[in-house]
């Protein structure tokens, strides 16, 4: 999910600080940087070099304007000082097929979604998106580690309740919640799908509501600097 729709949407039937109690996270999801194979780069500094060298000719897919994968992108853009230009495509999967056939020239996409084509030699993997390198694809560094030092576009699954459950059931779920992240087999699927599953200071309620509160603002700020028009 992505945070930033306080900023994206002119008028939200509700308040994300207000309205939801938090459970807590299930895992935070790596997009891993893709380039079409065509691309002469394979590195996240070629690519700033290429992109620097040719500003507004390379073109990047993304899921939607807003969608993650957009904002991620936005992000690199602002971090990176680039200039290219988005193509938004309706949903990951025709993005990822945009990607691939090369009608666009690269993306931040999940690694659920672009696993397969990486494996293939369709798309080549120059980073990934989160903190800390992927199990799934662990030869594959992270943004941070390759010259943007500080980058993270995360995206995130977390369980959350209306915010009148009364206090008693929220905190059973929690800990429920806690307690089945740390099954073996529960963590295996989640790695699978390219999710680094949530466990010690980042499971249960109140690290579930900090990093909520903590990401609004910042998604808010990369919307802004995009010029991204509320809906």
């Amino acid at each position: 999910a992505t945070l930033g729709a306080p900023a994206l949407f002119a008028k939200l039937p509700f308040d994300i600080a207000k309205d939801f109690g938090f459970v807590s996270l299930i895992g935070m999801g790596a997009s891993a940087l893709v380039v079409h194979p065509s691309v002469p780069a394979k590195s996240v500094k070629e690519l700033i070099a290429l992109a620097r060298a040719h500003p507004g000719k390379l073109n990047y897919a993304s899921g939607g304007t807003g969608n993650i994968t957009h904002l991620q992108m936005e992000l690199f853009v602002s971090v990176a000082k680039l200039t290219m230009v988005h193509v938004p495509y309706k949903g990951g999967a025709p993005s990822t097929i945009a990607t691939v056939s090369g009608e666009a020239q690269l993306m931040f996409s999940s690694l659920a979604t672009t696993l397969s084509p990486i494996e293939q030699g369709r798309l080549r993997a120059i980073a990934v998106s989160t903190p800390l390198r992927s199990a799934a694809l662990p030869q594959v560094p992270t943004v941070s580690e390759s010259g943007l030092p500080g980058y993270d576009a995360s995206s995130w699954y977390g369980l959350i309740v209306p915010a009148a459950t009364p206090p008693a059931i929220l905190n059973r779920l929690s800990g429920d919640m806690v307690k089945a992240l740390e099954f073996p087999e529960v963590k295996e699927r989640l790695v699978s799908q390219g999710i680094v599953p949530a466990g010690g200071n980042t499971a249960g309620s109140e690290p579930f509501r900090r990093y909520v509160m903590a990401e609004i603002p910042k998604w808010a700020k990369v919307i802004r600097d995009a010029k991204i028009p509320p809906q």
